[in-house]
């Protein structure tokens, strides 16, 4: 049975005695909230102990309702961190030192590349996710306040 089989339940506590004894767990992302970063079922990564965090980079936590989560740090602000996934727009609050399980060092990409810590961080990918999320979210909030428009105008007789 590969890491792909396992759920996060059984792979927890793998990925902390890996970690803890100086080493690091190669895991494969299913979720696509990291998308176009990394591929799920596709791209791998390498996970290691999760130290002098810093904005912008990948971590795997779990969240208070036992979701686990691969996500980018966007902000640390007061002890805690706010984390968004790079095809997401909603920012994830309230995330403490104590629910980050490991650090995403690299992505082994299925073409061989590999996308390494500092990579990650690149600020001119990073700029442009930045831009794509906020386009969304403009696109988003005119959705919704022209929603009740359209049905109106739209609106179909019966």
């Amino acid at each position: 049975m590969n890491n792909a089989e396992r759920s996060m339940e059984e792979l927890h506590p793998l990925i902390n005695e890996a970690i803890r004894v100086g080493g690091q767990f190669v895991l494969i992302p299913k979720g696509v909230s990291m998308l176009p970063t990394i591929e799920p079922l596709k791209d791998s990564l390498v996970l290691v102990k999760a130290e002098n965090l810093q904005k912008n980079d990948i971590i795997l936590y779990k969240r208070k309702s036992g979701g686990y989560v691969v996500h980018r740090i966007i902000y640390i602000k007061d002890g805690e961190y706010i984390m968004c996934g790079d095809n997401q727009i909603w920012l994830e609050k309230g995330i403490r030192a104590d629910m980050i399980i490991a650090k995403v060092s690299e992505i082994r990409k299925q073409d061989g590349r590999i996308v390494s810590s500092q990579q990650i961080r690149s600020r001119g990918k990073l700029f442009k996710l930045g831009v794509r999320r906020l386009v969304r979210r403009a696109v988003n909030k005119a959705k919704r306040l022209l929603y009740p428009i359209y049905k109106v105008i739209f609106k179909r007789n019966k």
